[in-house]
């Protein structure tokens, strides 16, 4: 495994952009509203929940299990280990962003790193309100909301506020960099790089 990590960081950082943009079927229905938002993976205070999880990237593909807990109002942990229980990733997910708290030698590369808190951050959060730049709703019926940043983020959402999925982009721009879902007809959730070859899947391995 700590092979397959190694061929990862450098693919990474080896990484080339391909072209993938947005629909444009979108209808403008109200702008700089908060919106409650249910992410994928919300963990209440002192909970626990765990993933099975597999990584493909570059024709590699390595799996474990990652534990999200929430031990404060304002942090969430995030430990992702082997099938045998060594860890290999800590994480510490708050407001102010991302810290990490351990890491094997394999992923103690920054790029790597980084790439791993943000596809953490995408699905799971401790806030459960986004300020929206824009709210649009499509041919599915489905809203979303827009949040405009370092990159703009569309989260698809249902009648519940619960997110079906979520896309970022470039910033005043409409290439899909990443994508996280559903798989459909299963549980999984995905995380998708549509700029280099990268894509994890966690499976619920607890009852809500």
């Amino acid at each position: 495994m700590t092979r397959y990590l190694l061929l990862i960081s450098i693919g990474l950082l080896a990484a080339c952009s391909k072209k993938h943009t947005l629909p444009s079927d979108y209808v403008l229905q109200k702008e700089n509203a908060g919106q409650k938002l249910v992410k994928f993976v919300q963990v209440e205070k002192d909970s626990l929940k765990t993933y099975a999880t597999s990584v493909a990237a570059y024709g590699k593909y390595f799996s474990g299990v990652t534990y999200f807990k929430n031990t404060q109002d304002t942090a969430l942990r995030v430990l992702f280990t082997t099938h045998t229980g060594l860890k290999l990733l800590d994480l510490q997910l708050s407001e102010e962003g991302c810290s990490t708290i351990y890491a094997v030698e394999q992923l103690q590369n920054p790029v790597v790193l980084k790439l791993l808190c943000h596809d953490f951050g995408l699905i799971s959060t401790i806030k459960k309100e986004v300020q929206a730049s824009q709210v649009y709703t499509n041919s599915a019926g489905l809203d979303i909301v827009v949040q405009k940043g370092d990159k703009d983020l569309y989260y698809y959402t249902n009648a519940k506020n619960d997110m079906i999925k979520v896309i970022e982009t470039v910033p005043g721009k409409r290439k899909i960099q990443t994508e996280a879902y559903r798989e459909s007809g299963d549980s999984s959730l995905v995380v998708k790089h549509r700029n280099f070859n990268f894509k994890m899947t966690l499976k619920k391995l607890t009852l809500d």
